[in-house]
C-alpha cells in the first residue's frame, strides 16, 4: 500500500462539484421531507402529547443530524478541495477474488476483489470482465479528493474501473 499526492485536473474538479451537489440536494430535500412529516403529523394529531413526542423526537433528531452532515461534509471540506486542488492516491494490491456465483451469499453475489489489510478499503465490486482482467498482485489506485475524500477514479493497469455501478466496502480498522 502506498499512498502520494497530485493536483486535481479541471475535470476532476467539476466532478467533485457535481457529486457534491448531488449530495447536498438529497440531504436537503431529505430533511425539506422530514420537516414537512412532521409538520403533518402534529397538525393532524393535535391532542396525543405522549405520542407526539414519541414520534417527534427520533425525526427532529434525524434533522439535526441531516443539518450537521451539511455543515462538516460539504461547507468545510468543498472549500478546501476547491482551493488547494489536490488529491490522494491510494494504491492498494489485489489480495484475493472472489467469483459472486462460485461463492454467492445471499444479497451480495457478484464478483469482487479483496485488498491487503489497510484503513482505506477492504474489497470492490466489479464487472465480469475486469473480474477476469485483473489478477492476485495488481496494484488498484483509488483517487479521492483530499479533503472530502470524495471518489474520483479507480484504474488498474492503465484501465479505468466503472465504480459507480459497483460497490466498495470500507475497511474495518
Amino acid at each position: 500500500m502506498s499512498i502520494s499526492e497530485a493536483n486535481m485536473t479541471e475535470k476532476e474538479i467539476e466532478k467533485i462539484a457535481k457529486a457534491y451537489s448531488k449530495e447536498l440536494s438529497s440531504t436537503f430535500y431529505y430533511t425539506i421531507f422530514l420537516i414537512i412529516i412532521v409538520i403533518s403529523f402534529n397538525l393532524y394529531y393535535t391532542e396525543q402529547g405522549f405520542y407526539k413526542l414519541v414520534f417527534n423526537l427520533p425525526v427532529v433528531l434525524i434533522c439535526l443530524f441531516q443539518f450537521k452532515k451539511i455543515k462538516l461534509l460539504f461547507f468545510d471540506n468543498i472549500q478546501k478541495d476547491f482551493e488547494q486542488k489536490r488529491k490522494i492516491i491510494i494504491t492498494l494490491i489485489v489480495s484475493k477474488k472472489n467469483d459472486g456465483h462460485q461463492h454467492f451469499d445471499g444479497l451480495n453475489s457478484s464478483d469482487n476483489i479483496e485488498f491487503e489489510k489497510n484503513k482505506y478499503f477492504r474489497s470492490l465490486d466489479v464487472s465480469n470482465s475486469f473480474y477476469h482482467f485483473i489478477s492476485v498482485g495488481d496494484e488498484i489506485n483509488f483517487e479521492l479528493s483530499k479533503h472530502g475524500k470524495w471518489l474520483i477514479a479507480v484504474h488498474s493497469k492503465s484501465k479505468n474501473i466503472n465504480y459507480n455501478n459497483y460497490s466498495h466496502r470500507k475497511s474495518q480498522l
